[in-house]
């Protein structure tokens, strides 16, 4: 996943902060990668039909982070990406537009 090696060559342009830094600021987040990212830890339940939302409450809690330090997420769900094309199916679209719709009535009810 990603651009294999890319962090030991950034190393010397980046540094440590914490997330207070960007208090007041804008985020823009790529969900469809922290959804990726954190569906591994339920997998099983995807692939068996069993309803999970671990997943989303990982997706949320890092959300709730950012708000947490005054950092206003846009949460982008962009899921047509060139290299991902091939990969996806109509059932991991299912599967993201279920969650997007689980994500933004999460957010809605915390506004």
């Amino acid at each position: 996943m990603g651009i294999k090696g890319l962090l030991p060559l950034l190393k010397d342009i980046t540094c440590d902060f914490h997330l207070r830094s960007f208090s007041g600021k804008v985020a823009a987040i790529d969900v469809y990668c922290w959804l990726h990212k954190t569906v591994i830890f339920c997998v099983e339940e995807i692939n068996f039909g069993i309803e999970a939302t671990r997943y989303i409450d990982m997706c949320m809690k890092d959300t709730d982070l950012l708000i947490e330090n005054n950092v206003q997420p846009i949460l982008v769900f962009q899921k047509k990406l060139g290299g991902k094309a091939n990969v996806e199916s109509s059932s991991a679209n299912l599967l993201l537009l279920r969650t997007t719709a689980r994500i933004m009535k999460n957010l809605a009810q915390k506004v």
